[in-house]
């Protein structure tokens, strides 16, 4: 016999535990300059130190959600998605376009595309109360028509880091064609018992289609269609008029799609890679869902010991948390300089207001003290690295070390050094002195070069 814990209990659970945030809410239209502008009317609901409309924005950073709803369905319906995620520092973004009884879902899923754009702006413009308040990480995320609309407009914006849809529904044009185009990171729901939007002719197809090698499909066990929202009357009359009906409750079923969506994004959007540990462990042992596993994209933990005094930094691994506050949070106090010695240099007191690590770049810091650095990432797509004509930073873009003199084999004859920044061996070959052996993973080096070269890491 399955259990479910009551609903109330492990949503009450969820604020004891996690709510750091109050609910803020800003109703807003918002202009697409390149659609004839378009208007797209949109309800925001963010992270604040109070609730209410138009409060100010808590101090920090936020990953932004961009929802898209279902057919003739209101973005109230998503009540429980907001009131779960916003507490948790996320910001969640709902357009209120295409609901009339014809709706074009095209425009739907390229309102959600402008919107993961808009609100990026956003975090840039100092206009805006966003401003400095949006961090790397983006998500898209609809039901039923939403969902179909939001592999469209996942399929048209590379933005987008995560994909996340509930009971997603065959559109016009086709979502299962644009499901392979799409490279954000995916998270399928379905409901076992959908009669609305049937598994084996929507969700199963869309997720066949994918063609990334970060995806998983979640098969809800007597889920329905409509269970994936709160009420809705369009909705439950649509249900009402097929079989099967669903054989659980509202609450089991929106329990079950938090129990693995919190942890899902908290890793996919924050980094914490505790969460992708515990979203893995409740796949294999959920006695609620079925599930298909493509996610052969495995993400690894790194940690990087920085010392008292100068170090250099590179990212082995392409890190999950591209955000400097966010990546480095609990650690600014201690840096003193942190530099590529071409475009950025501040210390840990005047840390500009959007800075986003390039994690296919290396770096130089110096610390107060000691301290180590953790982050999650997955394995660089690119290994390959340019170095101009004079000296360069150099980044180990590999998980294991590299012997220099097989790295620079086929330039060897552009190399004039390669030497460590926080140290003193170096590798330099017209003198035949080599008493740097390797290039260590999470280091950054100097190289000297007299003409453009390019290398690549295995």
């Amino acid at each position: 016999m399955k259990r479910f814990i009551p609903f109330i209990l492990f949503f009450a659970s969820l604020q004891i535990l996690a709510q750091s945030y109050q609910i803020g809410n800003i109703s807003t239209t918002y202009v697409d300059p390149e659609r004839n502008n378009r208007n797209i009317p949109t309800e925001i609901f963010y992270p604040a130190s109070q609730a209410g409309a138009n409060v100010p924005v808590a101090d920090g950073m936020f990953p932004v959600i961009v929802f898209g709803h279902g057919f003739v369905m209101v973005y109230s319906a998503y009540q429980y998605l907001w009131q779960a995620l916003v507490p948790q520092g996320y910001i969640v973004v709902l357009p209120k376009t295409e609901g009339s009884f014809s709706p074009n879902h095209l425009n739907l899923g390229l309102d959600l595309a402008f919107l993961i754009n808009k609100m990026k702006s956003e975090g840039m413009s100092e206009s805006s109360v966003f401003y400095g308040k949006i961090s790397a990480n983006s998500a898209m995320m609809g039901h039923s028509m939403g969902g179909g609309a939001s592999f469209l407009g996942a399929a048209s914006n590379p933005a987008v880091t995560t994909l996340v849809t509930f009971a997603a529904a065959e559109t016009n044009p086709s979502a299962i064609a644009a499901a392979a185009n799409v490279q954000a990171a995916t998270l399928v729901f379905a409901g076992q018992n959908d009669c609305v939007t049937p598994p084996p002719q929507h969700q199963i197809p869309m997720y066949q289609a994918l063609q990334n090698e970060k995806k998983i499909m979640i098969t809800i066990n007597g889920g329905g269609h409509c269970f994936f929202a709160d009420y809705n009357f369009f909705c439950s009359i649509g249900e009402g008029t097929c079989s099967p009906s669903p054989t659980i409750t509202r609450e089991q079923q929106q329990q079950t799609v938090l129990s693995f969506l919190l942890p899902f994004f908290d890793f996919q959007l924050k980094g914490n890679f505790n969460s992708w540990q515990n979203f893995r462990n409740l796949l294999s042992s959920s006695q609620t869902i079925t599930y298909q596993d493509g996610w052969t994209n495995l993400p690894a933990q790194q940690g990087k010991l920085l010392n008292e005094g100068w170090n250099s930094l590179s990212y082995p691994v392409n890190p999950v948390e591209h955000t400097f506050k966010l990546q480095f949070a609990g650690l600014t106090e201690h840096i003193v300089r942190f530099t590529d010695y071409a475009d950025i240099s501040f210390s840990g007191e005047d840390i500009p207001s959007n800075f986003f690590i390039s994690p296919d770049e290396g770096y130089v810091l110096k610390m107060t003290q000691e301290a180590m650095l953790h982050y999650a990432g997955y394995e660089h797509a690119n290994k390959t690295y340019t170095l101009e004509e004079g000296w360069n930073i150099l980044p180990v873009l590999s998980t294991t070390p590299a012997d220099p003199a097989l790295l620079f084999a086929a330039g060897i004859d552009h190399l004039v050094m390669v030497k460590e920044i926080a140290g003193n061996n170096l590798y330099w070959p017209e003198f035949n002195i080599q008493t740097l052996d390797e290039l260590i993973p999470g280091n950054a080096y100097w190289v000297k070069v007299d003409q453009q070269i390019t290398i690549e890491f295995e």
